[in-house]
């Protein structure tokens, strides 16, 4: 529950600042990322430059390229080596 709160509540101020700067999109952890040849990830919270927005459009499925920005709140029961494959 905490981690939902915690997420939720980062991406509504990053999604503010983005949409009153007009910079982009932000996501919530249900997107999808393509990293690589059958490496995809999400982010509990993400942020999508308008540049990246127009070279890549608004796919229907996972996006094509990482993030600009990816946030992932940690939780007590993450280890440091869960959170080190995610950075890595």
């Amino acid at each position: 529950f905490i981690h939902g709160v915690v997420a939720q509540r980062i991406g509504r101020f990053i999604g503010n600042f983005v949409e009153e700067n007009n910079l982009g999109e932000v996501t919530a952890a249900e997107t999808g990322f393509i990293l690589g040849e059958k490496t995809y990830r999400g982010a509990d919270c993400a942020f999508i430059s308008s540049e990246s927005l127009q070279k890549h459009g608004y796919p229907q499925g996972f996006f094509p390229t990482a993030p600009d920005i990816a946030v992932e709140v940690v939780s007590p029961n993450n280890t440091s080596e869960e959170m080190m494959e995610k950075i890595d």
